[in-house]
């Protein structure tokens, strides 16, 4: 019986990974215009962590496509060559659209990014108007370096950091229970004598 390693998913690493860059342009825009409106809520904290999710599963998605039409293509050419029939290409969608634990990795390290980066992007408008002398570079570079010594910014990364990782925790356990929960029912059909 061979075991699953959650590990060793069939996914395409590049467009999860472009999936999730795309996420967080889009997440870290969305978070700077909420953080010009005083929209300080938890709620832009998932914001950032819905929008790269998506954007991470689609990816990852695409990238499953594309491996897919190739591995198609050569199939056909090696049953042509055999004379086998292919197999039936329709597939569960859940089972393309999953997130492993690298997706999990990709997803969390661009919210904390697309958080941070919001909150600098912020502050930069914010002293750009109060020193309009000064280049925008300067006051971007000052206000990265220096972010954590303004009380009322170190305090929001702080809280939706905190929540950050505890959703992340939270969502690891639930992959690892929806893993289990999938290997027990396969083994458990193939028992019955009912493979799938």
């Amino acid at each position: 019986m061979k075991s699953e390693n959650i590990f060793n998913k069939n996914e395409n690493k590049l467009y999860t990974f472009l999936g999730g860059f795309l996420g967080f342009i889009i997440a870290t825009v969305l978070c700077f215009f909420a953080a010009q409106n005083n929209i300080r809520h938890i709620i832009v904290m998932f914001l950032a962590v819905g929008i790269i999710d998506i954007g991470v599963i689609f990816g990852n998605f695409f990238g499953k496509k594309k491996k897919e039409k190739i591995r198609e293509i050569n199939s056909w050419n090696e049953s042509e060559k055999i004379g086998k029939v292919k197999k039936s290409k329709f597939n569960n969608l859940y089972d393309e659209l999953e997130i492993t634990i690298f997706s999990v990795v990709i997803i969390y390290i661009f919210s904390y990014l697309a958080i941070y980066l919001s909150e600098v992007l912020n502050l930069a408008v914010i002293f750009e108007k109060q020193y309009p002398d000064v280049k925008f570079f300067d006051i971007l570079m000052e206000v990265m370096t220096n972010i954590f010594n303004i009380d009322w910014a170190r305090r929001y990364l702080i809280i939706y950091w905190i929540f950050l990782t505890i959703s992340m925790v939270l969502f690891i356990i639930a992959i690892f229970i929806e893993r289990r929960k999938i290997k027990k029912m396969k083994d458990g059909n193939r028992k019955a004598g009912n493979l799938f």
